[in-house]
């Protein structure tokens, strides 16, 4: 009797360690390659923020909203007709280059990542580019054209 509280405090012992390294490298994933820093957007969503269950995602941020994705190639391969984002309203001191961005323009609302951000006679402006665009937009992005900064992209 003695001998098998043993092994099985054994065994116990192996399956937790185990299951401990199974799930501690759960969470991890690693890109391969890449010599070069590229402009990351801002860490809008904290990890602690997020919550997994087997039938939910919840994200525990006030004030975001969804919006689907029209295809127009701009932002392909990272955004397309299948995509789904995740907004938040931005304050315009957090804004910065790599931002991915849903402004008003031309009367439609196009979602753009930032290249550069700047200031001119008439106050704060961001310059935009789609992923797939060989060149910048043509416009300047006022802070008040913003309707929100993407956190999130399901597909």
């Amino acid at each position: 009797m003695r001998v098998e509280l043993i092994y099985t405090g054994i065994l116990l012992l192996i399956i937790g360690f185990s299951a401990g390294s199974m799930i501690g490298e759960a969470g991890k994933r690693y890109a391969a390659g890449g010599t070069t820093d590229q402009d990351n957007p801002f860490d809008y969503i904290s990890g602690n923020e997020i919550h997994l269950f087997s039938d939910k995602l919840v994200i525990d941020k006030p004030g975001l909203s969804y919006a689907s994705v029209k295809d127009t190639k701009s932002m392909e391969p990272l955004l397309s007709s299948n995509s789904h984002v995740i907004e938040a309203k931005p304050e315009q001191n957090t804004l910065q280059k790599g931002d991915i961005i849903s402004f008003t323009k031309q009367d439609k609302i196009i979602t753009h990542a930032i290249t550069e951000i700047n200031t001119d006679a008439q106050g704060w402006y961001a310059i935009t580019k789609g992923y797939n665009n060989e060149f910048n937009d043509k416009w300047k992005v006022r802070f008040d054209e913003i309707k929100g900064v993407v956190v999130g992209i399901l597909n």
